[in-house]
């Protein structure tokens, strides 16, 4: 069973939590609870050993280059920003070419004097030329259901 939470505003301002449980991909269900009803029953559940329950799990950002290291120096039309952050990325972190490494908008932002948005953006935009696949942060609380062995 899967299971998503989110959060949403009603026209009216309040805020809910929406849980979708997923049981199969035909049989989907939406139950809309308030955020302090589902926190307790979420908790109730936890202690009882039903579940565990991570409500900010650490879901670095990634970066991979899909381009060659030659094949950048040929690159035309960058900025001067893409070219520091590319720049930035390859003095920071080894690796980019063989695989996903976990990277810090924070670091690189301090090392190339931009804003964190800025990389964000500047990131995102590379990935959309398809220079390099970057794989944002994420912030999703996740549920995992605990079975008993018998």
């Amino acid at each position: 069973m899967h299971i998503w939470l989110t959060s949403f505003k009603w026209p009216m301002g309040q805020e809910e939590d929406v849980l979708l449980l997923s049981t199969s991909i035909s049989s989907v269900e939406y139950l809309s609870i308030f955020p302090v009803q589902l926190q307790s029953a979420l908790t109730i559940l936890m202690r009882a050993g039903y579940i565990e329950f991570e409500h900010e799990p650490d879901a670095s950002s990634r970066a991979i280059f899909l381009l060659q290291r030659n094949d950048l120096y040929l690159l035309q039309g960058l900025s001067p920003k893409e070219d520091l952050v590319i720049t930035t990325l390859l003095r920071l972190y080894g690796g980019l070419f063989i695989d996903y490494v976990y990277i810090d908008e924070d670091l690189i932002s301090e090392r190339s004097g931009l804003t964190r948005k800025e990389i964000h953006l500047l990131l995102k935009g590379l990935s959309q030329r398809h220079i390099l696949h970057y794989i944002p942060q994420k912030k999703m609380p996740y549920i995992t259901f605990l079975c008993e062995k018998s």
